[in-house]
């Protein structure tokens, strides 16, 4: 297998440094074109060099790592994104199924970025980069989030989603145009990542989006949704349900 010519981007002399000795640890998968400061600096080093991955740093004074992007109408090298924070543009790149890293990066997470962007390369990865772009540019309340199953990935609004069912290591998701997609991630990824736009975890197996609500049976026990659907809700969550539609009455 060829190496990766790689380069990274980091405005802190620490990060960079740990990350230039990391890489040349690193050197039977990959080829360091550089490992420069700012956006500017990046900028010219891609176009003239041509990398296969860029380790980007998110926040950075002047420009940040996205504004690199934005300087390009076609995204020809892959990207992992790396951050001391956990952020709302963490939030972004998950919906687009995309990669980062948490910094201090470790030796062996480095070593398993590397080997994620060998095995699909940036081209499987092209329509992701827009619709983050596309998501930070309209910062809207319905983003749109990758689906990414083994043989293809579907691009949905958050609202096109009913509710995420648990299968085992699996998820399969419920959408409002009756489609059904399994994903191999488990219902716990999903509740991190859509707590925040609108889903409730109302049982170990179930993820409902709350806007799909329709009432609360307290005899069965279940929810009833708006397209017909019922899903039972355990015990413990009854409170936060009837807490949840009285709130949206007042």
């Amino acid at each position: 297998m060829s190496k990766l010519k790689v380069i990274a981007v980091d405005d802190e002399r620490s990060a960079r440094e740990a990350m230039q000795q990391s890489l040349e640890q690193l050197a039977e998968k990959v080829d360091v074109l550089g490992v420069v400061s700012s956006v500017a600096e990046a900028y010219d080093l891609i176009v003239s060099e041509k990398p296969d991955l860029v380790f980007l740093d998110i926040e950075m004074p002047r420009e940040s790592g996205f504004d690199l992007l934005r300087k390009f109408d076609t995204i020809e090298f892959d990207i992992v994104f790396t951050t001391a924070f956990d952020s709302y543009a963490i939030q972004a790149i998950k919906f687009s199924a995309l990669d980062y890293l948490l910094k201090p990066i470790g030796l062996d997470e480095l070593s398993k970025a590397i080997d994620r962007s060998m095995e699909s390369g940036f081209k499987a990865r092209m329509e992701y980069y827009k619709n983050l772009l596309q998501n930070l540019e309209e910062k809207e309340n319905d983003p749109t989030i990758v689906l990414r199953e083994k043989d293809r990935s579907t691009l949905v609004k958050v609202s096109e989603i009913v509710r995420l069912e648990s299968d085992r290591n699996y998820t399969q998701v419920h959408l409002t145009s009756g489609d059904k997609i399994l994903l191999s991630k488990t219902l716990k990824v999903f509740d991190n990542m859509l707590t925040d736009q609108g889903f409730m975890r109302i049982h170990k197996s179930h993820l409902i989006n709350t806007r799909q609500l329709d009432f609360v049976d307290s005899k069965q026990p279940c929810v009833h949704l708006k397209n017909g659907e019922q899903v039972p809700y355990s015990s413990r969550k009854k409170r936060e349900l009837n807490d949840y539609l009285k709130g949206i009455k007042l």
